[in-house]
């Protein structure tokens, strides 16, 4: 049965799926989109912000790099929003980094990301980044 808009129940680990879809480079900055999908059988929700976590060559965070939660990051800003995923229909979000150095700054290598999705669904993704400036910046999900 379908359920009235607004009724869809959280989405559970076991019903998301995460992955990596693309990078949109220019002037110096870099912009990774990310899906969150529903890979379950009946409707679900998701609001909020993905956790992030930077893992570098040798399997560890990435030391010296924040993770800073974003409004403004990506395409489109505003308050993170709820979304309702139909099965097979996915959320987005982006992240945004800068791989220009200052100075005499060593940027470090991430391999891959360890993200955590509202609602608890965890995995690594595979990423090839060098973050400057100490920080990068994530987007709540976003409707796609």
């Amino acid at each position: 049965a379908l359920l009235p808009p607004g009724a869809a129940p959280d989405c559970t680990a076991a019903s998301l799926s995460l992955k990596f879809l693309n990078e949109d480079a220019g002037a110096g900055q870099r912009y990774d989109t990310f899906a969150v999908s529903n890979r379950g059988t009946a409707a679900c929700a998701v609001q909020g912000f993905a956790r992030v976590r930077l893992i570098g060559d040798t399997g560890a965070q990435v030391p010296g790099v924040t993770v800073e939660q974003s409004l403004t990051t990506g395409p489109t800003s505003g308050p993170a929003q709820r979304i309702e995923l139909q099965p097979g229909k996915r959320a987005v979000f982006y992240m945004h980094w800068t791989p220009i150095q200052s100075g005499e700054e060593t940027c470090p290598h991430v391999t891959r990301l360890d993200v955590t999705a509202p609602g608890g669904k965890s995995g690594l993704i595979p990423l090839d980044a060098t973050p400057c400036g100490g920080h990068v910046q994530i987007s709540p999900l976003r409707s796609e």
